[in-house]
């Protein structure tokens, strides 16, 4: 707060120096004044984060999913974390896209990584009806599907969103 405060008294000496000099003014009465309340700048509240995650994960029955995922909210406002999820099931016959659209929440910590991100779609269905998904920490651009019990699932296997945007 200080190092603002003298930064903008420099700034305003310089513009002060830099400026036409006239007459003085005559001086006002006098009248008691109070210094203006210094509040500190907040940050905007209507900056919406969006993140796009693309990629192709298996499939049992056909050559891949496209999967495209898309996060977006406001930072601390829940009723914002909204997500569309994309799939297009690769070599299936038409209308082989599905597209689900809901909210989803956030759970910190997987594993040894306490700062790991896991996201949770649809938190309020069955978790038959839940995704999963985690960043990691070490890794903030890959999103990592997750199994039915939130871990990472081993295999050989892609199970990774590269983030696009």
């Amino acid at each position: 707060m200080k190092k603002l405060l003298i930064g903008l008294a420099a700034f305003g000496i310089i513009l002060a120096g830099c400026q036409k000099k006239e007459a003085p003014a005559p001086k006002p009465a006098a009248q008691e004044t109070q210094p203006a309340a210094q509040t500190a700048p907040t940050p905007p509240t209507d900056v919406v984060v969006e993140k796009v995650y693309e990629g192709i994960l298996p499939c049992a029955d056909c050559s891949g999913i496209k999967t495209r995922v898309k996060i977006s909210g406001k930072e601390g406002d829940a009723s914002t974390k909204m997500f569309e999820q994309t799939m297009t099931y690769m070599g299936k016959e038409p209308n082989n896209v599905f597209v689900e659209k809901g909210n989803y929440t956030i759970q910190r910590g997987m594993g040894n990584d306490s700062n790991a991100v896991v996201y949770i779609f649809n938190p309020e269905k069955a978790k038959d009806d839940q995704y999963y998904y985690a960043v990691y920490s070490n890794d903030p651009n890959t999103l990592y599907s997750l199994d039915r019990d939130m871990k990472k699932i081993e295999s050989d296997l892609n199970y990774a969103l590269k983030l696009t945007n």
